[in-house]
C-alpha cells in the first residue's frame, strides 16, 4: 500500500486539518519505531526487504507513491496510527484512546505476525 491510499483512506474517514507534509512525517516516525523495535531485531525476510529497510531514511512529501514496509494486511495499523495523531492534536482525548487501543492491537498483531515469519538474529554465543 502506498503513503498515498492511506492517507486518502484516512481523510476519507477522518476529514482533518492536516497537510499531507505533517501526516507524512507522523508515518516517518511510525516507519523508524518499526525498523528499530520489530524489523533491525529479526533476520529479514528476502534481500529486497532488507535494503528497503536499511535504505530508509524516512519520509517527505516526495515519498507520497512509495510502499510502505507493512504488508497490506496489516495496514490499517498506519490509519489507526494516523487517526490517533490527529485526535491527540485535535485534544479529543476519548478518540485518541480509542484510535491508540486500535494502534495498539494493531502494531502487536504485526509483530506477533513478522515474529511467527522470520527468525531473531542469532547471537553466537561463544564461551571459551
Amino acid at each position: 500500500m502506498t503513503i498515498n491510499e492511506i492517507l486518502t483512506k484516512v481523510n476519507e474517514l477522518n476529514p482533518n486539518q492536516y497537510t499531507d507534509a505533517i501526516m507524512i512525517s507522523w508515518l516517518s516516525e511510525l516507519e523508524w519505531k518499526l525498523v528499530h523495535v520489530i524489523f533491525e531485531q529479526h533476520d529479514y525476510p528476502d534481500e529486497e526487504f532488507q535494503e528497503r529497510v536499511e535504505e530508509f531514511a524516512g519520509y517527505t512529501e516526495d515519498s507520497i507513491n512509495d510502499e510502505v514496509l507493512v504488508p497490506d494486511e496489516f495496514c490499517s495499523l498506519y490509519e489507526n496510527y494516523l487517526r490517533a495523531m490527529i485526535a491527540f492534536n485535535n485534544n479529543e482525548g476519548i478518540r485518541y484512546q480509542n484510535a491508540m487501543q486500535m494502534f495498539n492491537t494493531n502494531f502487536g498483531d504485526y509483530a506477533a505476525y513478522y515474529n511467527r515469519k522470520n527468525l531473531p538474529h542469532s547471537n553466537q554465543l561463544s564461551l571459551f
